[in-house]
């Protein structure tokens, strides 16, 4: 089972984002001009409260298509928010952390109590549409989606088993590290294995519906 939302919200984002002449030389044009404030000028409703703003800076006028930015209640959200985000609540009871992160992977739903100014469902959409953003700069063979799961993970071991604490003071030598962080925990490596198994299925799929909107 695979949350609906991934799909859902990448056929929306796709028809906007796809770079055409016109928005090749929109980007050309801001890139040559160095001016920042010219980026994010256009809007995609996307659900209740979201909105994308694009092209983003890290667009590329020889890629397919342009990067974004989520906004939420018109506040914009950065991985690093997000993870944030995901210690505090959790910290006090780090078992409801994997269960938080199968919810927006697989779609289910779970006893959590969730104490959060941002609610559940809405932290779940945000952290689907960031990911997305990050399959667009970051399509095959990079890691795309699979990387700020892999965050969300091992912060969610290092909560429940104490290792790797280090990985939740959110360093930028952390969180850009592409390498999985090791943990002698095997249940953690069970499970990492079997959540980015479907993470690269949702992959697959996405490419596919990629290939058919071209």
């Amino acid at each position: 089972m695979v949350n609906p939302l991934f799909e859902k919200y990448w056929n929306k984002i796709l028809p906007k984002l796809k770079i055409t002449s016109e928005l090749k030389e929109k980007v050309e044009k801001i890139r040559k001009e160095k001016k920042r404030k010219k980026w994010n000028t256009e809007n995609l409703s996307i659900d209740d409260n979201f909105v994308i703003k694009y092209p983003g800076y890290k667009s590329d006028p020889c890629n397919e298509y342009a990067d974004f930015v989520v906004y939420y209640n018109d506040k914009s959200y950065e991985h690093k928010e997000i993870f944030q985000i995901l210690i505090d609540l959790f910290k006090d009871k780090p078992e409801d952390c994997l269960k938080f992160l199968k919810e927006v992977v697989y779609g289910t739903s779970s006893e959590i109590d969730f104490s959060n100014p941002i609610p559940k469902e809405d932290l779940i959409k945000l952290i689907i549409l960031i990911s997305l953003q990050e399959e667009i700069n970051y399509p095959p063979p990079k890691l795309g989606l699979i990387m700020p799961f892999q965050k969300i993970f091992e912060i969610c071991c290092a909560l429940k088993t104490g290792e790797n604490e280090e990985l939740l003071n959110l360093e930028d030598s952390y969180l850009n590290n592409r390498k999985f962080r090791d943990f002698n925990d095997e249940n953690c490596k069970k499970e990492w294995e079997s959540i980015k198994k479907l993470l690269n299925e949702i992959r697959n799929k996405l490419r596919k519906i990629k290939q058919e909107f071209c």
